[in-house]
């Protein structure tokens, strides 16, 4: 998710003195961490410590040794501190099969996939989702443990979780933090139909979620689509199939009473992700911002960036020339 609007220094700076004052560890818990995080923007990630969970070893070392992947390609986002677990998360302590996959962001702990996918041509593929992508290639044994274990008492700002299929098993090892409402934003992948034995679907991330005083806010489907064969039409004649997405749940702050700082927290994380009415209602909630500092803030918000400004008006090009050659 991108937020054209990026806010200038001056509000950054507010945040930035009140953290620092109240001495506030801001914390990313990243899990399925392989790549690293790129979510945030560095005003906000200079002031957070990250924590990463990555059950492949490979990937972990990757991680550990800033060689990611995806440094070939985009700059690393700077944190105040890293730590990697080379572990993974699950509602129990146990050790489990990880399967390992031909496609490395496949790699998963529920098992091989099903027939399903075998119908699943991502657009511009002539090989199956299953051939590409989830195929396994080897297993290896992992150490699993529980959220709620590995940190106890602590505040989770920014809580993403993409871990092909266990996601639900993740938030259930997280229900003391869950309940206490010490996760604060929350940003899973989700699917649209099971494809693993056990596989759980939006419906149930939502449900699970909604009982413990979340809410759902945004449902981001920027994913490729997908079609069940594999002699496709091109796909400007196509809308496309939707397979997975990520889903965006916040504490629901018209249900629950917030100490202070954790409404200064989540006006933090809902700018750094770009939910910017949310960041104000907070910013306007709490009372730690001076009266000045609010309309600095405001100010900000109401300027629209070239940037976002040209990108509304490239939207709108194709319904414009359709409807001109219509007539």
């Amino acid at each position: 998710m991108i937020s054209y609007n990026k806010l200038n220094h001056t509000v950054w700076e507010i945040f930035e003195k009140k953290i620092k004052k109240f001495s506030l560890n801001l914390n990313v818990v990243d899990v399925g961490a392989r790549n690293g995080m790129f979510l945030l923007p560095e005003e906000y990630s200079k002031l957070s410590h990250l924590i990463g969970f990555e059950p492949n070893k490979i990937e972990y070392e990757k991680l550990s040794e800033s060689k990611m992947d995806s440094l070939k390609s985009a700059k690393k986002i700077e944190f105040k501190k890293e730590i990697f677990h080379n572990l993974a998360l699950w509602n129990e302590k146990c050790i489990k099969d990880f399967f390992l996959t031909k496609g490395p962001g496949a790699s998963t702990l529920m098992g091989k996939t099903n027939d399903l996918t075998e119908l699943m041509f991502l657009h511009n593929s002539i090989n199956t989702y299953k051939q590409d992508h989830t195929e396994i290639v080897n297993k290896t044994k992992v150490k699993c443990d529980l959220l709620d274990n590995l940190m106890p008492g602590e505040i989770i700002d920014f809580l993403k979780i993409d871990t092909e299929g266990s996601e639900l098993k993740i938030l259930e090892g997280a229900k003391r933090l869950l309940k206490k409402k010490s996760i604060l934003m929350i940003k899973s992948e989700f699917v649209l139909f099971k494809y693993y034995k056990n596989h759980k679907l939006l419906g149930d991330l939502h449900l699970y979620l909604d009982r413990l005083g979340y809410r759902l806010i945004c449902l981001d489907q920027d994913q490729p689509k997908y079609s069940p064969i594999l002699d496709q039409v091109p796909n400007q004649n196509d809308k496309g199939l939707s397979y997975a997405g990520d889903a965006y749940f916040v504490v629901d702050f018209a249900k629950t009473k917030l100490d202070k700082f954790k409404i200064l927290r989540l006006a933090a994380i809902s700018f750094a992700l770009g939910f910017n009415n949310l960041g104000l209602y907070f910013v306007n909630q709490s009372s730690l911002f001076e009266t000045n500092e609010r309309i600095k803030i405001l100010k900000s918000l109401k300027r629209v960036s070239l940037l976002r400004s040209l990108s509304d008006l490239w939207k709108k090009i194709p319904s414009v020339i359709y409807n001109f050659i219509k007539k």
